[in-house]
């Protein structure tokens, strides 16, 4: 039977990480946000300041959101494999 080796600190790390990734993604947003609002037309019209700005966040809604997803499979992973441990741990007390 194949064993199956899960490094849980290292998935905890992971998903850590990706959290603070998705926390700075929505931090850099929320300043070009902001940054946008206080430009006056004159300047957000030059070059199409304002659209570039618009695809800069948009851009960075769609990396949070594969960011998001990519967590969110991070923690169900780790709690299958949590579960999974602790049935086996179970089934040799038995």
């Amino acid at each position: 039977m194949t064993r199956l080796y899960v490094y849980f600190t290292m998935l905890d790390g992971i998903e850590k990480i990706c959290q603070n990734q998705i926390t700075s993604i929505k931090n850099i947003k929320a300043s070009l946000n902001s940054t946008r609002s206080k430009l006056d037309w004159d300047i957000k019209s030059a070059d199409n300041i304002n659209n570039s700005l618009k695809h800069l966040v948009s851009q960075l809604d769609s990396y949070q959101k594969i960011l998001k997803d990519y967590d969110n499979f991070l923690k169900e992973a780790y709690d299958e494999y949590v579960k999974l441990e602790y049935v086996q741990i179970e089934s040799k007390t038995m």
